[in-house]
């Protein structure tokens, strides 16, 4: 076997073990990210003296509630201006269409 093509395996090698490793390092990352999520939640949960499954009900409704305003805003005209869910901010009455920035 000559000089170049045993440097040209060990090289094939190393990219497969670096590969290898960045693949584990990928793994460990997420179950990290979600122990973190469930210590968040466990937290969560004993600072305001709920249940596990109250926490997971609360996160589970806000959850569809954020997908449902995202679908909705996906659904409107991109050329027109709708508002999704109400701020809560502004006075009472509506302003004539085209001019909700100008009143």
């Amino acid at each position: 076997m000559d000089r170049g093509t045993a440097y040209t395996q060990s090289l094939a090698q190393r990219d497969q073990i670096n590969a290898q490793v960045q693949m584990q390092e990928i793994s460990l990352k997420r179950q990290l990210a979600e122990i973190q999520r469930e210590l968040a939640v466990l937290d969560y949960a004993n600072q305001r003296n709920i249940s596990l499954d109250k926490v997971k009900a609360e996160l589970a409704k806000s959850t569809m509630q954020l997908n449902t305003q995202k679908e909705l805003a996906g659904m409107v005209d991109p050329n027109k201006v709708h508002q999704v869910a109400p701020t809560g901010m502004e006075p009472a009455g509506r302003a004539p269409n085209g001019e909700a920035f100008q009143k």
